[in-house]
């Protein structure tokens, strides 16, 4: 990727959630990119009204339409350049009243049928943490992230005694640090066993082994996903090794990263 500027500013996004897994994203995504100008947050993206042709934004992660959410400014009305790749919408609404010209790159397929349903063009970029490739000396470590505690009886001893973590941070957090310093851990890591997206996908392509739980696994956000990691059931706890082959990640990952590097460049 290029190192030095060119004659655009690049806008990427930022949270004010309670999930660093929003975060992750964004690392995913500024890791791909040569700078960042500005970040601005996606659940008040009003200010984008006042962006000319020189800026360019690239909107990724899970979106609602405005019902019931008045704080989104949504959809964005600007004169800037967007590219909405690693998208997720949660219903149709999200999309109507979006620009005819738009093209959705989508999360999942949940939301390529969404916008099938609407006639928007999309296609099925996966999510930016696919692209991670962050790579550390293993260590012992088994980390349970948001691991509901109805189910650790079901998880070998050594296993339940694993560190607990969170992906749920304070407001006054250093966001981008706390994620950081989750994907250095994860990446190190012996075994993780989660119930959070981002969590599971950092893992698949950093070929840590990965265990996702979830009581809704027919979730739509999980769609494609849920099952490149093992279940409960089906893991292999005393021989731990990656379910999905990370050199079949990173290809998924490819189109991606080229749509990206053709934004920014065009």
């Amino acid at each position: 990727m290029l190192k030095h500027r060119l004659p655009h500013k690049l806008v990427t996004l930022s949270y004010q959630s309670e999930n660093i897994g929003d975060d992750i994203q964004s690392i995913a995504i500024e890791r791909l990119l040569p700078y960042v100008d500005m970040r601005i947050d996606r659940d008040d993206l009003g200010v984008v009204n006042d962006f000319g042709s020189d800026y360019k934004i690239i909107l990724n992660g899970w979106f609602a339409s405005a019902n019931g959410r008045p704080h989104r400014k949504w959809p964005i009305k600007t004169r800037a350049k967007v590219l909405y790749i690693g998208f997720h919408a949660n219903n149709v609404g999200t999309l109507v009243d979006l620009p005819l010209d738009t093209i959705i790159g989508c999360r999942d397929a949940h939301t390529a049928m969404l916008c099938d349903k609407v006639g928007i063009p999309c296609w099925l970029s996966w999510c930016a943490t696919l692209t991670l490739d962050i790579q550390g000396e293993r260590t012992e470590s088994i980390y349970l992230v948001d691991v509901p505690s109805a189910v650790m009886h079901r998880l070998p001893s050594y296993v339940a005694s694993g560190t607990k973590l969170t992906h749920r941070v304070q407001p006054n957090c250093h966001r981008l640090r706390e994620a950081r310093a989750r994907l250095s851990l994860y990446s190190k890591a012996k075994l993780v066993v989660t119930s959070r997206l981002h969590c599971l996908l950092p893992c698949l392509a950093m070929g840590t082994p990965v265990v996702f739980y979830h009581s809704h696994l027919y979730d739509e956000r999980f769609m494609g996903y849920s099952n490149l990691g093992w279940s409960i059931d089906d893991a292999p706890w005393d021989d731990m090794e990656p379910k999905t082959d990370p050199a079949d990640i990173k290809a998924w990952s490819r189109p991606f990263v080229k749509a990206l590097h053709d934004f920014i460049l065009s």
